[in-house]
């Protein structure tokens, strides 16, 4: 857009027609121009665009770009979801609560704590080398005293 009115306010236009990117398709911009050399033109000076990379979208995808997705299933307190990453990886968690303004859940887990690791780390043990996740298993607080 800055390059847009910075050639128009020096006489010169941009010969691209329509310029776009899309949410849910990351790391891509869709330039409409009717020559390529256009397109290269307009990316010219741009940070963070390579030109290089060029290549015409196929007819019959254009439609799925530009139409409208369905919006995502809204998640509330109390559904059920997995754990993607870490530790937890393919854990089942409850929902507790959401802050859709930073987009972040409270999940309950049922914790995977290796107490033997815990005792070598708190007991002046050496640090052990990094090891199987442990089992999730319910604990008590006198297991941990």
């Amino acid at each position: 857009m800055q390059k847009f009115a910075d050639l128009k306010s020096l006489g010169t236009k941009l010969q691209i027609i329509s310029a776009f990117a899309i949410d849910h398709v990351k790391g891509f911009i869709y330039i409409e121009a009717y020559r390529q050399i256009d397109i290269i033109e307009a990316c010219k000076g741009l940070c963070s665009i390579y030109s290089s990379r060029m290549a015409p979208v196929p007819k019959n995808e254009v439609s799925h770009l530009l139409s409208i997705r369905k919006s995502c299933n809204q998640v509330t307190g109390g559904m059920w979801a997995r754990v993607k990453n870490g530790n937890y990886k393919g854990d089942l968690a409850q929902i507790v609560a959401v802050n859709d303004l930073r987009k972040k859940a409270t999940v309950k887990l049922i914790p995977r704590i290796d107490l033997q690791i815990l005792a070598q780390k708190f007991g002046g043990g050496l640090a052990k080398k990094k090891s199987a996740i442990p089992a999730p298993r319910l604990i008590s607080s006198s297991e941990l005293e």
